[in-house]
């Protein structure tokens, strides 16, 4: 029976391509929504490639012209070789087909920055996977769990009130797994190490080969 760590870390990173989409969308539609949205956001919020890249030169062009019309951003685009990476000539059209108004850029907003949040929560638990793995030589428990929970809490300590509580919870429970883990070694247990895939190759690298088994 996979734990609670398990679970969360073989899940798809969490993301809402329609959000981020809605927030590019409104950007285009409105100089006050593209204010709001480079006021709340910042590229590495943003999951899908093509819209990373989107929002990056949303927001620099922006900064020189708040009225982002299709024209120029096409314009943009087309000058800096980068119309294939977001999708071809229609994004732009796309994008703004997709959001039929402006108005809710603040809800698209608050979504593509949870999701962000999860996700770098979601990196946390995997840092924490990977420092309890590692050798201590007698290092104290109480000290590993510390640093594991600055992990968790430096994140939280970046955002805003308005988190996600859930993922912060089930990481919780990562801290306990690690405690127990530890502490088998302290015993003179063997803890159970053999490194289980999560799919997703960046996070498994971090985890010399997967997630380390928990209890069951």
């Amino acid at each position: 029976m996979a734990t609670a760590a398990e679970k969360i870390l073989e899940q798809v990173p969490p993301h809402d391509e329609d959000a981020e989409a809605g927030v590019l969308g409104s950007m285009l539609a409105g100089e006050a929504a593209a204010g709001v949205a480079v006021d709340a956001l910042v590229p590495e919020d943003f999951y899908t490639p093509r819209y990373h890249l989107l929002f990056g030169l949303f927001r620099e062009l922006f900064e020189r012209q708040p009225d982002l019309d299709a024209l120029y951003v096409q314009s943009e685009l087309k000058r800096r070789g980068l119309v294939e990476r977001v999708g071809g000539e229609g994004v732009v059209g796309q994008l703004m087909e997709r959001t039929p108004t402006p108005a809710n850029v603040e809800r698209y907003c608050r979504i593509v920055r949870e999701r962000a949040v999860e996700r770098e929560l979601l990196a946390g638990a995997g840092q924490i996977l990977q420092l309890v793995q590692q050798p201590h030589s007698g290092e104290d428990v109480k000290h590993l769990v510390g640093q594991a929970e600055e992990i968790i809490y430096r994140v939280a300590d970046q955002r805003s009130s308005q988190e996600p509580v859930g993922i912060l919870q089930i990481l919780e429970g990562v801290l306990v797994e690690a405690e127990a883990f530890l502490q088998a070694r302290r015993e003179g247990r063997e803890p159970k190490t053999g490194a289980i895939p999560t799919g997703f190759h960046d996070l498994d690298k971090k985890l010399a080969g997967g997630l380390w088994p928990g209890r069951s």
